[in-house]
């Protein structure tokens, strides 16, 4: 099973302290990817940082996801999948 994800939408909003009044980005990432016992595909929001972490990345593409120590994803770096990816995706690569 392939360890890529599918992005099916990114968010940049902002979010102010109650307590101090600060404002502070909030960056989602929307993706979907093939999970074990699921039929069809799994989705999962993911919570980003970094202020160019979606620089170069499109709905559609196929990513990696790279997390810093407190479990947060700092980069998200797109690839080329693989045949076996699509398969796992269910993309019918005979039409492809």
């Amino acid at each position: 099973m392939t360890n890529l994800k599918r992005v099916i939408g990114f968010k940049t909003s902002a979010w102010t302290s109650p307590d101090n009044g600060n404002t502070y980005p909030v960056r989602r990432l929307y993706v979907d990817y093939p999970a074990a016992e699921t039929k069809g595909l799994a989705c999962s929001v993911v919570k980003c940082r970094g202020d160019k972490v979606f620089d170069g990345v499109e709905v559609g593409d196929y990513v990696e996801l790279l997390y810093d120590q407190y479990g947060n994803c700092c980069a998200v770096q797109p690839v080329v999948p693989e045949e076996q990816d699509l398969i796992d995706f269910g993309v019918d690569i005979a039409s492809e």
